[in-house]
């Protein structure tokens, strides 16, 4: 890992945790004042350039660190941030407290007198009510556009994750002054645009599902049941092993993830990753309720605030069915040899027993 992605890492760390024993603190609710004080910390100009005022930080390295976010108790804007950042600075534009939306619900994206003319609405938009600014990417004749307007020009109606995280639609027919409108590298349209949120839901996703293991170990470890701890019961070992096999496997697929984002991304390998983390969000958070028993769902316990979160990331900018049938259109589209081609590519050397030669 790069040394200021450690630095960053260890600070990301210590601001959670003394933002956590903090006196007004308030667990499973949003806390602005804890985005706050990683944007001060830069968290949100990480991956941008440094023409744009960013440290430009190679994402394969820097990426994995949001894992960290991952064992908070709250919710922060910091990682959705980051990216309506740096997507705004790839189509030579800036904007503060920006969130990303997709333009496939809006009807008009279109030049028009005094400017782009915007109209529809663009759904589920993380953390809209509490931004400055909003980038919506829309593929258009003339590139993949992206446009930022704020909040106050659109009609925000209010919703949430099942996490609790603001996810609101934004209902928008203005006009945007076209120096606020840029366009994004020829080899990043919409789709790669999804699969880069993709990505960073991974990193999110193996994350939290680390520490949904942690919780989880230390509560067998602590609980005991027929005079001994439930950690030594084989069936509950067996359990912990498989949901530490999945993290494992989680945290794989979010460095292949990482590796693949950027202005040119590897769509099929964020695809691979996305499928590969939801089916470990789903399998650690079923496991991790299952040994809790019932206090895990009770309104004090920090359990159910984590797992809520992965089973809504898991559908985020794709679920497993959708990343899936993407992948699986690729491949079919290439010939009819295209499942063999992509699972062993060309220059990997194929091992073939004596035997099989022998005979």
């Amino acid at each position: 890992m790069h040394d200021i992605c450690e630095q960053m890492a260890e600070t990301l760390d210590r601001i959670l945790s003394d933002r956590t024993a903090s006196k007004d603190f308030v667990p499973g609710q949003i806390d602005l004042k804890a985005a706050g004080l990683l944007a001060e910390a830069g968290f949100e100009e990480a991956l941008l350039s440094s023409k744009a005022g960013g440290y430009d930080l190679p994402p394969r390295d820097f990426l994995p660190t949001l894992r960290v976010i991952g064992k908070f108790p709250a919710l922060t804007p910091t990682v959705d941030r980051m990216f309506g950042r740096w997507l705004a600075g790839e189509a030579g534009l800036a904007c503060d407290r920006a969130t990303f939306a997709s333009g496939e619900g809006l009807n008009r994206f279109n030049l028009d007198t005094g400017g782009w003319h915007l109209a529809g609405h663009a759904r589920r938009i993380p953390w809209a009510r509490q931004g400055d600014s909003i980038v919506i990417v829309r593929d258009t004749e003339e590139g993949s556009k992206l446009a930022i307007l704020t909040p106050a020009a659109a009609r925000v109606i209010q919703g949430s994750n099942l996490g609790g995280e603001p996810r609101d639609t934004v209902t928008l027919d203005d006009v945007v002054a076209a120096e606020m409108v840029g366009t994004l590298p020829a080899t990043l349209n919409e789709r790669g645009v999804r699969a880069n949120a993709a990505a960073i839901r991974c990193q999110q996703l193996a994350g939290t599902a680390a520490h949904v293991l942690a919780l989880t170990i230390s509560y067998v470890n602590e609980r005991q049941q027929f005079g001994r701890p439930l950690a030594r019961f084989q069936a509950i070992q067996h359990q912990i092993a498989t949901m530490a096999g999945e993290v494992v496997a989680a945290g794989a697929a979010a460095d292949i993830a990482a590796e693949a984002f950027g202005v040119d991304p590897d769509i099929e390998m964020i695809a691979v990753a996305k499928i590969r983390c939801g089916e470990a969000a789903g399998k650690v958070a079923g496991a991790a309720h299952q040994l809790h028993g019932a206090i895990g769902y009770t309104e004090e316990h920090r359990l159910h605030r984590h797992t809520k979160l992965l089973f809504a990331w898991r559908d985020e900018y794709g679920s497993e069915a959708s990343w899936a049938r993407i992948l699986g259109e690729q491949v079919i589209a290439r010939s009819a040899n295209g499942l063999w081609s992509t699972l062993v590519p060309a220059q990997t050397p194929v091992l073939i027993r004596k035997e099989a030669v022998d005979a």
